[in-house]
């Protein structure tokens, strides 16, 4: 048994690994090892881990799946029936991915709040997925745009070009209401030219 075999196996028992010889055999990968393979091998990646990205603001959670030089992946996440305020970022060139749930997404046009994608098309499709899975949006610099999730929730993810070379959480680029007191205190802050 070989290393990579011996590390697998602790995964699939729970207990250390221990080589047993066995004649003629052919290692068998446990069904999750065996679709972590698939996964990877796939081009789906585990993210390089960034110590400081998780943040948290009102009803949203933003997780940074890979940040290099100015740019950063960030998966957002959605309670139920929340509702993301019109804002804009004034630093960040952004392009957001819809994954799940009822996501709808409205940016600024002419004056008003327009919605992005056909409400129609947030189906179920025969596989499970979503006729929308991948549908992308642009928000440029300062473009004011807002979201009403429904009662499923929903996820989306951005990727980021911040402008200052300095890509941080977009809860601190925010030209809006705030999402939630918290939320107002670290804009305040920021006004103050304190950091959080």
């Amino acid at each position: 048994m070989n290393t990579t075999e011996l590390k697998l196996s602790a995964f699939a028992d729970g207990q250390e690994p221990t080589p047993r010889p066995r004649e003629n055999a052919v290692p068998v990968d446990p069904p999750v090892v065996a679709f972590a393979k698939l996964y990877i091998s796939n081009g789906s990646v585990i993210p390089p881990s960034v110590m400081a990205g998780v943040s948290w603001v009102g009803d949203f959670a933003q997780v940074v799946l890979h940040r290099e030089g100015p740019f950063q992946v960030v998966l957002c996440l959605c309670r139920p029936n929340s509702n993301i305020t019109p804002h804009g970022h004034p630093t960040v060139d952004s392009l957001a991915f819809y994954i799940s749930g009822q996501l709808d997404f409205q940016i600024e046009r002419d004056g008003r709040m327009v919605n992005v994608f056909d409400p129609g098309g947030m189906i179920e499709l025969p596989d499970g997925r979503c006729a929308l899975n991948q549908a992308m949006v642009r928000f440029m610099p300062g473009q004011r745009h807002a979201a009403k999730v429904g009662p499923l929730g929903g996820a989306f993810l951005t990727i980021q070009h911040w402008l200052d070379g300095k890509p941080t959480s977009v809860e601190r680029d925010w030209d809006g209401a705030p999402l939630s007191p918290d939320h107002a205190a670290v804009l305040k802050a920021r006004e103050d030219g304190v950091t959080v």
